[in-house]
């Protein structure tokens, strides 16, 4: 989650990403300060502080205030920790989508885990899983700068698992929208939100529910636990299926 939504990082000016890096450093103070306050701690103009406001999709200075105010008071600690443990946050069909990207990962020369964040942790620890298994050419990747497209480019039977709570990621999303023009590419996504974009964006997606929770606006402390279950019962579908195709 993001106060800045979908924001097209390419298209903000270096005065924009100077004022985009303030707010997300002083995310606290922003339901108290006004925008000259804004403005004069990140070095712009009132008129550049509302440019990228409106880039936000904000309508006004004090739109983007309320919303941030409201955003702070509900991402509190829950009950989802505990929630997280349980089987009915996980979609019916869990175990047939476990094996056709069982499936996938079988026919394919390279598997990438994609994550930033937390996420990024969980792609790490799902790499390592196969790679326990003796499934060659997987590797995890958590730099959304890093330019995976590019190398993919040539590249046929990839496919791509993506980690992301929300689904709703920028860098995830560009991302995305890079490995998509390569049409050797497969991209499965592990998502807690089955409307996001990067779920629209896959080929297969397996998703779980949770609610997100971030300290001080912008730290996610979301629970991985999900995420890392299924991580753990795709291991043991890959497991089972080599076991099969061996006999």
């Amino acid at each position: 989650m993001s106060i800045f939504g979908k924001l097209d990082f390419t298209s903000l000016t270096p005065t924009e990403k100077a004022i985009y890096n303030y707010l997300q450093d002083h995310i606290k103070e922003i339901p108290s300060s006004s925008i000259r306050q804004i403005s004069a701690g990140s070095y712009a103009g009132t008129a550049s502080v509302m440019r990228l406001i409106h880039k936000m999709n904000y309508k006004s200075f004090n739109d983007f205030k309320n919303f941030v105010k409201q955003t702070q008071k509900d991402n509190e600690p829950s009950s989802d920790f505990f929630n997280s443990l349980s089987i009915d946050i996980y979609p019916s069909n869990l175990l047939q989508k476990l094996e056709a990207l069982t499936e996938m990962i079988l026919h394919s020369e390279n598997i990438l885990f994609f994550g930033v964040g937390a996420s990024g942790a969980t792609a790490t620890l799902a790499t390592r899983y196969l790679a326990n298994l003796g499934v060659p050419g997987v590797f995890s990747l958590q730099d959304a700068s890093w330019p995976i497209a590019k190398q993919l480019q040539n590249v046929a039977d990839t496919l791509v698992i993506i980690l992301s709570v929300s689904g709703e990621t920028s860098e995830v999303l560009e991302a995305m929208a890079g490995m998509r023009k390569n049409a050797d590419t497969k991209i499965a996504v592990i998502t807690a939100n089955p409307s996001s974009e990067a779920a629209l964006l896959s080929d297969l997606f397996i998703s779980y529910q949770i609610n997100e929770w971030h300290v001080n606006f912008s730290d996610d402390m979301t629970s991985q636990i999900p995420a890392m279950f299924i991580s753990e019962k795709l291991a043991k579908a890959v497991y089972k299926r080599l076991k099969e195709l061996i006999k």
